[in-house]
C-alpha cells in the first residue's frame, strides 16, 4: 500500500510537470449555470485573477444585459449560451471554445434545480427534465470536454451537490434523488481520470441564498409537483408544505450562506489543485458551512472521500497506472485534442 501512494505521487507529479511548458497560457475555467446565484459569483470571483479565463454559460444571455444566444467577453470573461439538456448546444459550446483556448482545465458543474412535492406528487415527465439537467447536463458537458482536460495542466472538476445527497429529505424525492445520483457517479467516476491529474470534488452545500430557493412551491415556476397523489387526508400535500416552510425558515437563520461565500471556496479550492500535485490531499466531498460538513461527517466515516475503502479500490487501477507510465506513445496519444 505504501509503495502504490509513493507511486501514485510520482506519476501525478510527472504529468504536473509534462504541464509547466503551458503555464504562460490562461487556465480555462467553465462555469455551467452562471446566470445568477453561486455560478454567477463563482465566474466574478474567477475573474478576479487575472490567470483565469472564464466562461461563464447560462441557456439565457439577457440574464446578464446581454443579447440572447450571443456570447459577449470583457477581458477575461466570457459570457455564453450554453444549454445542457441539449446535445446541440453543448458541442457547439465545445467547439468554440476549443478552437479558441485547444483546452479546459476547470469545470464547475453547477446547473441545476430543484422540485418541491413527495413521490406521487410529481410527474414522471417532469422528473425526467430535472434528471436531465442535474444528471444528464453534467454528464453531457464532461463528454464534450474531458478529452482535453486529459490533455491540459492539471485539471479540476467541482460539482455543485447538496447535503440532500448525504441523506434523504422528505418531499424533495426527486432533487434528493439526483444528488444521489451525482455522488454515486462521480464516486465511481473520479478514479477514471486519476492518472491524468485531473480531481474531482463535490461539494455539498446546504442553505443559499439565491433565486434557487425562491422556485420551490412556485408552481408557474415548475418548482412543486402538480400530481394529484389522491390522497384524501391531505398528508402529502401538507408535509410538502411544512418541508417548504423549513427551507424558508432556515434562509433566515445563521446557517444560509451567500453564493460569495460559496464562489470564495471554489477559487480556492482551484487554486489548492493547482499548488498540490497530490490528489489524495484534495477532497472528494466537503461542505461548504460549519453544519453542512458537520452532517457530511456524520454519514461518513472519512468525510474526505479517501479513507480506506477508496485507497483499497485504487490497488486496482495500479497496474494501469503503471501502464500509462511507462508507455510514453500511450500518454501522447490520449492527451492529443
Amino acid at each position: 500500500m505504501l509503495f502504490l501512494f509513493k507511486f501514485l505521487s510520482i506519476v501525478i507529479v510527472f504529468f504536473h510537470c509534462r504541464a509547466t511548458a503551458k503555464d504562460d497560457d490562461p487556465i480555462v475555467v467553465i462555469v455551467t449555470g452562471a446566470s445568477s446565484g453561486i455560478g454567477k459569483a463563482t465566474a466574478l470571483e474567477f475573474a478576479k485573477d487575472k490567470r483565469f479565463k472564464v466562461y461563464a454559460t447560462m441557456r439565457d444571455t439577457s440574464k446578464w444585459n446581454i443579447q440572447s444566444n450571443h456570447n459577449y467577453t470583457i477581458g477575461n470573461l466570457v459570457v455564453a449560451s450554453l444549454d445542457v439538456t441539449k446535445d446541440s448546444s453543448v458541442e457547439a459550446f465545445q467547439k468554440h471554445v476549443l478552437e479558441t483556448d485547444r483546452k479546459v482545465d476547470v469545470i464547475i458543474n453547477n446547473a441545476g434545480y430543484g422540485i418541491a412535492g413527495t413521490l406521487e406528487m410529481v410527474d414522471i415527465e417532469d422528473a425526467k427534465k430535472l434528471f436531465d439537467v442535474n444528471v444528464w447536463g453534467i454528464v453531457r458537458v464532461l463528454q464534450a470536454f474531458l478529452p482535453s482536460m486529459r490533455s491540459s495542466r492539471p485539471g479540476h472538476i467541482i460539482n455543485l451537490s447538496s447535503t440532500s445527497g448525504l441523506r434523504g429529505v422528505p418531499a424533495y424525492e426527486y432533487y434528493t434523488a439526483s444528488k444521489f445520483a451525482l455522488e454515486g457517479m462521480m464516486d465511481s467516476f473520479r478514479y477514471s481520470v486519476l492518472p491524468f491529474n485531473i480531481a474531482v470534488t463535490n461539494l455539498n452545500a446546504g442553505p443559499v441564498i439565491t433565486s434557487f430557493t425562491d422556485r420551490f412551491g412556485d408552481v408557474t415556476a415548475g418548482g412543486i409537483g402538480t400530481r394529484d397523489p389522491s390522497d384524501p387526508s391531505l398528508f402529502l400535500q401538507s408535509l410538502t408544505q411544512r418541508m417548504i416552510e423549513s427551507l424558508n425558515q432556515r434562509m433566515q437563520t445563521d446557517e444560509a450562506q451567500s453564493s460569495e461565500s460559496v464562489a470564495e471556496i471554489i477559487v480556492n479550492l482551484v487554486l489548492q489543485k493547482l499548488d498540490n500535485p497530490d490528489m489524495t490531499k484534495i477532497p472528494f466531498n466537503m461542505g461548504t458551512s460549519k453544519q453542512s460538513q458537520k452532517l457530511l461527517e456524520s454519514v461518513r466515516v472519512v468525510p474526505s472521500g479517501w479513507g480506506d475503502i477508496q485507497r483499497r479500490l485504487l490497488t486496482y487501477i495500479e497496474p494501469l497506472i503503471k501502464q500509462y507510465v511507462v508507455s510514453s506513445n500511450t500518454i501522447t496519444t490520449n492527451n492529443e485534442l
